[in-house]
């Protein structure tokens, strides 16, 4: 048996004063990451009196461009801009077992599928709730949510630990340059212009056969266009 998403989640409604909100719980589309990343603080704020709420245990899902994947599910109150959709689940549905039914790979080709438009492709909010989702108790869905969150903790653990030590290597990295006041025998100090040559771009334009002489042909993407 399956259920629609429209019978476990419903979009919420509620609006906030921008007065109340900071650049850490406000969300639009472009501080959502792609690829189920989360998002990241905000540049600004919207100039508007009031914008889209959301609210804790929310899933926020950015409607436009659905092939980026951009979901996030919400650690807090704050508000969102009109192109994120915000999903609240119904009663005797899990908040985060929701979430892992839109995180799925599957929703965001449907969405994507019944998307409108071409050039900025946005979801269709009617076809969104006619996804079609396995209808399981209460219990099962939070054991299900259970499993994937303590998947995801692990992820999210071996990131934090590959980040410190990429931290800890340039650290060492700069430290071992500081700590070098002389030079080995045999080397020198130089630039990079002395050790690398540049393959592409304007800086290629010199190496432009001329007057017969061999050289590198260089061409541009207008002339590529143009052929």
């Amino acid at each position: 048996m399956k259920y629609k998403l429209g019978d476990i989640c419903f979009y919420a409604k509620g609006k906030v004063d921008v007065t109340e909100l900071t650049e850490k719980n406000y969300i639009s589309t472009e501080n959502m990451l792609s690829n189920k990343g989360g998002v990241t603080t905000a540049s600004s704020l919207p100039r508007t009196v009031q914008t889209q709420q959301y609210q804790q245990y929310d899933t926020l899902v950015s409607n436009i461009r659905p092939y980026f994947k951009k979901i996030w599910f919400a650690e807090s109150d704050g508000g969102c801009s009109n192109d994120v959709l915000v999903l609240r689940a119904k009663e005797g549905i899990d908040a985060k077992f929701l979430y892992y039914v839109l995180a799925d790979d599957a929703f965001f080709d449907y969405s994507n599928a019944t998307s409108k438009g071409t050039k900025m492709p946005r979801g269709d909010k009617n076809a969104i709730m006619q996804y079609p989702v396995p209808a399981f108790d209460l219990e099962t869905q939070q054991k299900i949510a259970g499993i994937l969150s303590d998947i995801d903790d692990k992820i999210e653990l071996n990131r934090q630990i590959n980040d410190n030590l990429l931290q800890q290597a340039q650290a060492t990295f700069q430290n071992e340059l500081l700590s070098v006041q002389t030079l080995p025998a045999g080397c020198k100090q130089a630039s990079l212009i002395d050790i690398a040559d540049y393959l592409n771009g304007l800086a290629m334009q010199k190496y432009r056969p001329e007057n017969g002489e061999m050289g590198i042909p260089v061409l541009k993407i207008k002339e590529l266009r143009q052929g």
